[in-house]
């Protein structure tokens, strides 16, 4: 008889563990979904940063023209 209940009782875990899967795997998705946002915003701040970079290379080369 207890090893009827200890297998019950291991499906039943069994059974909530399966049942938990969807919510993690949407966790999972959503955590996934945040971090390709950072990604996303992190490489538009780099792509900013050049072109200000750039800009200021150009406004330093156009003043040391203008000084010759």
């Amino acid at each position: 008889m207890q090893q009827i209940n200890d297998l019950t009782s291991v499906i039943i875990d069994l059974q909530q563990f399966i049942n938990k899967l969807p919510e993690w795997s949407d966790l999972r998705q959503q955590k996934f979904q945040k971090l390709e946002e950072k990604v996303n915003q992190a490489l538009h701040k780099l792509e900013e940063n050049i072109e200000e970079g750039r800009a200021l290379k150009t406004q330093d080369s156009e003043v040391r023209n203008e000084e010759i």
